[in-house]
């Protein structure tokens, strides 16, 4: 959440601190998700959904964001590949959490994007 709050607050960081916060973002989503399926498969009774959504609506929004950036390494198949993956992580989110009204407005979001 912290380097997802500090990619969210552009205004006082460097392109590069900004960017490295959004692929730590990222990439402690991917961990954490790995450790909830792995703690769900040690113990069928736990139920991780609520943690699992956090992380879930996380991720997209920084695979959001970065899809909305313009770096000298960014291209249009990056920016659909994220906001695929985006539309992906809040599709899953939504097969259990129906009611996210966070969730269901940042795919409304995605999907604005996607079509431009």
């Amino acid at each position: 959440m912290c380097h997802l709050k500090i990619a969210e607050t552009k205004d006082g960081a460097s392109q590069s601190i900004w960017q490295q916060s959004l692929n730590a973002c990222i990439e402690d989503c991917y961990s954490a998700l790995d450790r909830l399926d792995l703690a769900a498969s040690c113990d069928s009774s736990s139920n991780n959904n609520n943690l699992r959504g956090k992380v879930l609506y996380r991720r997209a929004k920084a695979l959001v964001i970065m899809s909305q950036t313009h770096t000298p390494h960014s291209d249009d198949d990056s920016r659909e590949e994220n906001l695929n993956a985006a539309a992906k992580d809040l599709l899953q989110l939504l097969s259990f959490d129906a009611n996210n009204k966070e969730a269901a407005a940042l795919l409304r979001s995605v999907r604005a994007l996607h079509s431009k």
